[in-house]
């Protein structure tokens, strides 16, 4: 099951402030010949490159002004050349690319405090419309109503033998719209769907019988 993303976010910040205390009153020169010091921050790189690996794709695109993929990929450039010991490049990530990706982390945890009770709608299609498997999801019924979503195919996945969604004009799917769903229960629901893994979540609009329309996420097979 994926953790929540404040789990890689307070992994990253901790790191950062590790290596803000490890480097403190420390010159280049005293991390040139302190193989101790040396060691214990390209650790903390390592493990900043880790977390924001297990970062789901969304979130990442969502906060795509931050370069998530370089600061992946210099944890695996720090670890090729470690033994050609690529200091003067360690030195320089840790005094201009870690106080910056810290001050944007502590941004994205405030503004994640501000929006924790967000509600969003869901539309289901699939297992999520059975009762019996919300209560075993997510403790509850929410509020449900039938619904439409235009542009979209359900389709039957024979290789996971589950039923998912594509896009596809001039079709359309019935289901249900799950509403007021928490930012805990959206994440419940990712991991019951393997987001990232077998499906993607995206925006749309329902319409419901009455003709009101909706903003919900839906679940599309990758």
């Amino acid at each position: 099951m994926r953790k929540d993303v404040k789990i890689y976010l307070n992994h990253i910040l901790e790191s950062i402030e590790l290596i803000e205390e490890y480097t403190k009153d420390k010159t280049e020169d005293d991390f040139f010949t302190s193989k101790f010091l040396q060691d214990a921050v390209i650790r903390r790189i390592e493990i900043i490159g880790e977390a924001i690996k297990n970062l789901p794709m969304e979130f990442r695109e969502k906060y795509n002004h931050i370069p998530w993929k370089e600061f992946a990929e210099m944890r695996d450039i720090l670890i090729r050349k470690y033994f050609g010991v690529d200091l003067g490049l360690t030195w320089e990530v840790v005094k201009k690319d870690i106080p910056k990706l810290k001050e944007e982390i502590l941004k994205i945890m405030e503004e994640l405090d501000k929006n924790k009770n967000n509600k969003y709608n869901v539309f289901a299609y699939g297992e999520l419309m059975k009762k019996e498997r919300l209560l075993e999801l997510i403790n509850r019924v929410p509020k449900m109503i039938e619904g439409r979503v235009y542009g979209y195919e359900k389709f039957f996945d024979e290789t996971i033998g589950y039923y998912g969604a594509r896009k596809k004009e001039g079709s359309y799917i019935d289901g249900i719209i799950l509403l007021d769903i928490t930012d805990k229960e959206l994440g419940i629901f990712d991991d019951y769907e393997d987001l990232d893994v077998y499906y993607i979540r995206e925006k749309t609009t329902a319409v419901s019988e009455d003709g009101r329309k909706y903003d919900v996420y839906i679940y599309l097979r990758k």
